[in-house]
């Protein structure tokens, strides 16, 4: 906390963000409060999102990895977690494209992610093999989806809980 006080003080470009569920910590490239708080929410959830909790870590690790980012498998991490969450929450195995039909969210935010996810199959293949492997995935689209991935974790959690507590 006392360091992310000096970062924030001295106006370094990058900030702590902790992961509560595995004890680590990354400095990342990121220092909008919002956008940091969506992801470490996502590492404050019941245990049984362990898998969600997982995917985040590792696209979090290759995202802050200052020597060799990995920015593709970053991406693909950040997407994996959105489709580990759709598991869990339908309790079925599938792809995130076949299950996000299924969740429980409006038909709009369906469609706008079912294109994220097929965004992340398309041109430069980084969650299959690569058909171009001279363009590569750069950090801002990498961060994009750390945090957008995290946004949509922590509002589909919360439109779920909401619905059980209107019943």
């Amino acid at each position: 906390n006392e360091l992310s006080k000096i970062f924030e003080e001295e106006h370094v470009p990058y900030r702590i963000v902790k992961d509560n569920s595995s004890g680590y910590c990354y400095i990342i490239r990121l220092t909008n409060k919002e956008e940091i708080k969506e992801i470490e929410n996502v590492f404050n959830l019941p245990e049984k999102y362990k898998p969600v909790q997982e995917h985040l870590n590792k696209a979090l690790k290759l995202y802050s990895d200052r020597k060799n980012p990995d920015y593709e498998n970053s991406i693909k991490e950040s997407i994996s977690a959105v489709e580990s969450l759709a598991q869990i929450i339908l309790g079925e195995r599938g792809t995130l494209g076949q299950l996000i039909k299924e969740l429980p969210i409006e038909n709009s935010l369906k469609r706008g992610f079912s294109s994220l996810y097929g965004w992340t199959s398309a041109e430069h293949g980084i969650r299959h093999g690569k058909a171009n492997a001279s363009k590569k995935s750069l950090e801002a689209e990498a961060r994009y989806m750390l945090v957008t991935c995290s946004a949509f974790i922590n509002y589909v959690i919360a439109k779920l809980s909401e619905s059980k507590n209107d019943k």
